[in-house]
């Protein structure tokens, strides 16, 4: 075998190894315009959170990423440092001027309040309502790779879906990523300090975690194939007994809804009156997509491979 086969074989063979190694908590690389409606919020230059954009100037994510993680007194940063980013299925890098539209932000709105305090047992600080509205100084023009999403109205509770799919871009991947996970209503209780009233959970499962980064990401559910905002990633939650599961959790977008719609008037909100609600097949759709992929790809790299050997002989 001559060192251009075997230079061609070891590619073969990295290349399948980097497939799952983008994978690394459940999370599958999101293609152009799959999720026109992500948004990444922009601290001088940096990609710090996710969003989704509600209406064409207003982007809706949490309320923890914009204070500053070194001031003692948790001052809200300033909008004039602020920006967001739309079109991109890759993070936002300063570098890369193409396939993105990016706007400076013109307000932030918190929900009455809300405020940032530190717990007594626990060495991690929260939000009372972990939101927040961040209305752009111009609006963003509607493309294919670019669109508003509807948000989940009065009514929509936990009972009415299922199966949801999370969307972000965590500091541990350069990629858009996305991830179906299963909604969840905890067994136990949470410690007093904690808030759970405006929040919805979804269970962790094995290789699913969540990074700096990812918060604000969608928590998106599908009436006849129409996606609809059902939360906004705020954290993690690891309980100390093991037998009980991890946690990712989000507000909820029908607890704040009211909120929302006294800010931004031209919202589009979902009634689910006339739609049938795709239980369980984003999932299903998904894993087969995936699947095919992968197998696919798997199938070329060993017909690449049996091609090369038999050359060889």
């Amino acid at each position: 075998m001559n060192a251009i086969q075997r230079l061609m074989i070891f590619t073969l063979i990295i290349n399948c190894i980097k497939e799952d190694a983008n994978r690394f908590f459940g999370g599958k690389i999101s293609q152009m315009g799959q999720f026109p409606y992500f948004a990444q919020i922009i601290f001088k230059e940096n990609a710090i959170c996710g969003g989704s954009l509600i209406h064409p100037s207003w982007v809706i994510s949490v309320a923890h990423c914009l204070f500053s993680a070194h001031n003692k007194t948790k001052q809200l940063l300033s909008k004039e440092v602020i920006s967001v980013v739309m079109g991109r299925n890759r993070r936002y890098k300063p570098s890369e001027k193409e396939h993105h539209v990016c706007m400076n932000i013109s307000r932030i709105i918190l929900r009455p309040v809300d405020h940032l305090r530190s717990t007594n047992k626990e060495d991690i600080e929260i939000s009372d309502y972990d939101i927040c509205l961040l209305r752009t100084r111009q609006p963003f023009s509607m493309s294919r790779f670019i669109h508003t999403i509807k948000v989940s109205n009065f009514g929509q509770g936990l009972e009415e879906c299922r199966y949801a799919t999370f969307i972000g871009v965590g500091f541990k991947t350069d990629h858009v990523l996305y991830s179906t996970t299963e909604l969840y209503k905890p067994p136990f209780k949470f410690p007093k300090w904690y808030i759970t009233s405006t929040k919805i959970f979804t269970k962790a499962l094995p290789g699913q975690y969540v990074f700096p980064g990812d918060s604000g990401g969608p928590l998106v559910c599908y009436y006849d194939s129409i996606p609809v905002l059902y939360g906004t990633m705020t954290s993690m939650y690891n309980p100390k007994n093991k037998t009980l599961p991890r946690l990712f959790i989000y507000e909820s977008m029908e607890k704040h809804i009211k909120f929302i719609k006294e800010n931004v008037p031209g919202v589009q909100t979902f009634s689910n009156k006339i739609y049938t609600w795709d239980r369980g097949k984003t999932k299903r759709s998904t894993a087969c997509v995936a699947n095919l992929i992968r197998t696919s790809r798997s199938f070329i790299y060993f017909c690449l491979v049996f091609i090369l050997t038999v050359n060889h002989n």
